[in-house]
C-alpha cells in the first residue's frame, strides 16, 4: 500500500517539467500482489484525484496501471462539453460517449474507438445532413502520451462520414506544457493528408499566454450537419469558440484543488 501511495504522489502538479516533457509515459507501479492492489483499488478516494483507466496483469501480479485518467483530463473533457451544450442546446445532439467504428485500411477490416468526446448532430435542424450515428466533431485528449499512439486514431476518423473537425489537446504530467492540433476534415480529402499544424503554449501558477492567439473556430453549420447555404436558427452563434488557453488553466486549477483535497483527506484518516 505504501509503494502506491508513494507511487501516486509523484504526480506533481507543482514539479518542474522534466527535460523531454513531451512523451513520458505515467505507469503508477509494477510487479504489485494484486491482493495489495485490489485493497488499493477499493479505497473510496484514490490520491491526487485520479481514477484508473487500464490494468495489465500477470500471473497474479498488477504489472502496470497505465495513463490514469485525471480531475485535469475530465475537467478539459467537461469544458468542451459545456461550451457546445451552451452553443445549441442539449437537444441538437446524442448524448452520452461514442463508439466510432471504421475502416482501418488492412484488409478491409474494421476498428472501433471511443473518442474523449465526439458530437453527434441529430438532424433535429431542417436541412439537415446528418449519417445516422455520424460525428461532425472528435476530440481526443491526452495526457503524456505520444503524439504517435493517435495516429491510427486519426487516420480512421478522418473517413468517416460527415466528419468535420478533430482536435487533439495534449497536457504534460505537470499539466504545465500544452499543444494541439486542430484538422478542418472535409468528405473529398485524401484518407491519409498531411498533418495538421501544430500548436503549443506553457502555464503556471503567476504565468499564462496573454493576448494569445490559441483559439479555436468551429463552423456551426458544419458541426450541426447544415449545408453552407442552409438557414441556420437565429439563436445559434455563427461558430463556436473555444480558448484553449483558458480551457488548460481551468483544467490545471481544478486537478490542483481536487489534488490538494484529496491528499488533506490522506493525511487525516491514512
Amino acid at each position: 500500500m505504501d509503494r502506491l501511495l508513494r507511487a501516486f504522489e509523484l504526480i506533481d502538479l507543482n514539479a518542474p517539467p522534466p527535460v523531454n516533457d513531451d512523451d513520458l509515459a505515467i505507469l503508477v507501479a509494477d510487479q504489485v500482489l494484486l491482493e495489495t492492489w485490489n485493497r488499493f483499488a477499493e479505497l473510496n478516494v484514490l490520491p491526487r484525484g485520479l481514477q484508473l483507466n487500464q490494468l495489465v496483469w500477470d500471473d497474479g501480479r498488477v504489472w502496470v496501471v497505465e495513463f490514469p485518467l485525471s480531475v485535469g483530463h475530465e475537467s478539459a473533457i467537461g469544458r468542451i462539453q459545456v461550451a457546445f451544450a451552451m452553443a445549441f442546446g442539449l437537444l441538437t445532439s446524442s448524448p452520452g460517449r461514442a463508439n466510432l467504428t471504421g475502416p482501418n485500411g488492412l484488409n478491409g477490416g474494421q476498428l472501433t474507438f471511443a473518442p474523449d468526446y465526439a458530437y453527434l448532430p441529430l438532424p433535429m435542424i431542417p436541412g439537415a445532413q446528418v449519417p445516422l450515428g455520424g460525428a461532425s466533431l472528435i476530440v481526443e485528449f491526452m495526457r503524456n502520451q505520444p503524439w504517435a499512439l493517435v495516429r491510427p486514431k486519426l487516420k480512421m476518423y478522418r473517413q468517416l462520414d460527415g466528419l468535420q473537425y478533430i482536435f487533439c489537446l495534449k497536457m504534460s504530467r505537470a499539466m504545465r506544457c500544452w499543444s494541439y492540433e486542430l484538422y478542418d476534415v472535409a468528405n473529398n480529402h485524401p484518407a491519409y493528408p498531411d498533418d495538421a499544424e501544430h500548436h503549443s503554449f506553457s502555464i503556471s501558477e503567476a504565468n499564462a499566454p496573454v493576448n494569445h492567439q490559441h483559439f479555436l473556430h468551429f463552423d456551426s453549420k458544419r458541426v450541426l450537419g447544415l449545408p453552407l447555404d442552409a438557414q441556420l436558427p437565429a439563436e445559434f452563434p455563427d461558430h463556436v469558440v473555444i480558448d484553449v488557453v483558458a480551457l488548460a488553466q481551468h483544467a490545471r486549477m481544478t486537478a490542483r484543488t481536487a489534488g490538494e483535497a484529496v491528499a488533506q483527506y490522506f493525511n487525516l484518516y491514512l
